[in-house]
């Protein structure tokens, strides 16, 4: 959860949550709770087509709602997308997901709120400025501030485009990002060389999976 939010404990069918008093302080990156598939309408498990009975429960996954045996769905992972407060019920099916999201809340969060120094340039202009580029506390906005202060909404990321190396070099570490973003705006931003360099690489890779994780969740 974004930090600076007002926070409230919701009780539900799937466990504690710690979610914002309004939901339009929400992260971007949170999810929200699927509903889930009567039971009456859950004969067999999703996954393994047993047949339910008196030996063989039912169970929900947390992540997609549906309905599980025991052996399908019996690990329990901290699901922080969701504001679990503790381990949840995740199926065989949501367990990759969830662990390279695990991953970004754990190693990679903070590095986008750290922040790191670049060169930005945008659509509509043809020099480059220097520039410190850090996600907000919200997690809403991606804050590029140089002699001007440029926000760009997180979710107003219509495409990006990571940039490696430079035109005719067989380097393929990250130099640069472009974001297209809003109704017809570019933002680009490249490595600094020096000492700052691998400050910037990290947040370039931080930012890359923050953006990998939304689009994969609206597709």
């Amino acid at each position: 959860m974004a930090a600076g939010q007002t926070k409230r404990l919701l009780k539900s069918k799937s466990g504690l949550r710690i979610v914002p008093t309004k939901d339009c302080d929400g992260s971007p990156f949170e999810l929200a709770e699927p509903p889930w598939a009567l039971d009456q309408e859950s004969s067999h498990c999703v996954q393994c087509h047993h047949k339910f009975d008196f030996l063989t429960r039912r169970h929900h996954c947390r992540r997609c709602g549906y309905v599980y045996c025991g052996i399908c769905c019996g690990q329990r992972l901290p699901l922080q997308r969701m504001c679990f407060v503790d381990p949840v019920r995740v199926c065989q099916n949501c367990q990759p997901a969830t662990l390279r999201e695990n991953d970004f809340y754990d190693r990679h969060l903070h590095v986008l709120l750290r922040g790191a120094k670049f060169m930005a340039s945008q659509q509509d202009s043809s020099s480059s400025m220097p520039c410190t580029c850090k996600l907000t506390s919200s997690h809403r906005l991606i804050e590029v501030k140089g002699s001007d202060v440029l926000d760009v909404p997180v979710l107003s990321v219509n495409s990006f485009r990571m940039l490696r190396g430079s035109p005719g070099d067989t380097n393929s570490s990250l130099n640069g990002v472009v974001l297209d973003y809003g109704s017809n705006a570019m933002l680009q931003l490249e490595v600094i060389p020096g000492n700052d360099a691998t400050c910037a690489v990290q947040w370039l890779v931080a930012l890359y999976k923050a953006l990998k994780m939304i689009s994969d969740t609206h597709a």
